[in-house]
């Protein structure tokens, strides 16, 4: 077995792990009968081990069954951003993050919680690998 595909296996398996951590917390979401769809981008960010926090373009589409007043509330990081009158929303924000997140949508008007989700933060381990030592061949 040479390194390379040990490399490439190891790294698949650590993007199935991430992509089973996303699902779990897509699980853990709270939805209400107000929202058609919502899609939110990234569901998980990943950090180096050097790197203490993570830095990243949140993305936010929300279509709703009626106009209304929302706000995107991320509590943690102290953001409160809201729209007026409106049936599709469209939320987009760089953060920088160094902890999970939970990001809420609420209603402006009555505070109604109508959508929960959590971002979660990751940190990439690499392997470590001895180092490759290139003798040439004396012939």
């Amino acid at each position: 077995m040479t390194l390379k595909p040990l490399s490439i296996r190891l790294g698949s398996l650590i993007f199935c792990y991430l992509s089973a951590f996303s699902i779990q917390a897509q699980d853990k979401s709270t939805i209400s009968a107000d929202i058609s769809e919502i899609d939110i981008l990234p569901e998980i960010c990943v950090r180096n081990k050097r790197n203490s926090q993570c830095q990243f373009k949140l993305d936010v589409n929300l279509h709703l069954n009626s106009k209304m007043d929302v706000c995107m509330v991320i509590k943690e990081l102290r953001i409160r951003h809201c729209l007026t009158q409106v049936e599709h929303a469209r939320f987009q924000r760089m953060l920088t993050i160094n902890e999970d997140v939970k990001i809420d949508i609420i209603n402006r008007d009555n505070n109604e919680v109508l959508y929960s989700s959590m971002l979660h933060l990751a940190e990439f381990k690499p392997i470590a690998l001895r180092p490759r030592r290139n003798f040439g061949w004396i012939l």
